[in-house]
C-alpha cells in the first residue's frame, strides 16, 4: 500500500491534469462559440477586459513565474510535468477569459456576452434604442424584450473606433423601424426615461 508521501506527488499530477483539461476546454468552449457565430460585422472587447475579468489568470501566471524562480534560485528542479502543465493552464485560462469578453455585432443581433448566448439581443426583439456619451465614450442603449416578453434594457459602451460602424449597422437594422434624435441623448434624459419605462 503506497504512503502518504508517495500518494501526494499523484494526486498533485490528478490535479495539475483536472485543471489543464478543464481551462482547455473552457478555451475550445470559448473559440467554438465565436466560430459559430454567422455574418459578424464587427467585433470588440468588453471595457475592463484588461483588469478584473483577467485579474484572476494573470495572477495565477505571475505566482507560477515567482514558484519556478524560487525554485531556480535555490537550486531545486521541477518536474517537466509541473513545468509546462502550470503555465499551459494559466494560457489556456487566459485565453478562454479573453475570447468569452467579446461583443460581436451580427446581421441578426448584438452577441454581448459569449459565455451567456441565450442572451443574445436579437434586432426583432429590440422595442426602442438611442444613442448617448459618457465621459466622451459612446454608448448604445437598446430596449428590447426578452423571455416571457419582459422588457431589458442593454447598455453597451462602443468604442470610439467602431462608433461610426455601429450607429450604421444600427439604422441598418433598425431606422426602418424607429425614429430617434439625430444628437445624442443627454444625461438627464436618460435618468427620466429609466422612470418612465418599467424594466423589470
Amino acid at each position: 500500500m503506497p504512503s502518504a508521501a508517495d500518494l501526494v506527488p499523484i494526486l498533485h499530477r490528478a490535479a495539475l491534469s483536472a485543471f489543464v483539461g478543464i481551462t482547455a476546454l473552457s478555451m475550445l468552449a470559448a473559440l467554438m462559440g465565436r466560430v459559430r457565430l454567422r455574418r459578424s460585422v464587427l467585433a470588440w472587447r468588453r471595457p475592463g477586459v484588461l483588469v478584473r475579468p483577467l485579474l484572476g489568470p494573470v495572477l495565477f501566471l505571475l505566482l507560477v513565474a515567482g514558484g519556478f524562480g524560487h525554485a531556480w534560485l535555490t537550486g531545486r528542479s521541477v518536474p517537466t510535468a509541473l513545468l509546462v502543465g502550470y503555465p499551459a493552464g494559466g494560457l489556456f485560462w487566459l485565453a478562454a477569459t479573453w475570447m468569452l469578453r467579446t461583443v460581436v455585432v451580427t446581421e441578426y443581433g448584438i452577441v454581448h456576452d459569449l459565455s451567456r448566448m441565450h442572451r443574445t439581443v436579437l434586432w426583432g426583439q429590440v422595442i426602442d434604442y438611442f444613442t448617448t456619451t459618457r465621459q466622451g465614450r459612446p454608448h448604445v442603449v437598446l430596449f428590447y424584450r426578452g423571455p416571457q416578453g419582459t422588457r431589458r434594457r442593454l447598455d453597451l459602451p462602443v468604442p470610439k473606433a467602431h462608433a461610426t460602424a455601429v450607429h450604421e449597422v444600427i439604422e441598418r437594422k433598425l431606422g426602418a423601424r424607429f425614429s430617434v434624435p439625430d444628437e445624442d441623448v443627454s444625461e438627464e434624459a436618460l435618468g427620466s426615461l429609466d422612470d418612465r419605462i418599467d424594466l423589470s
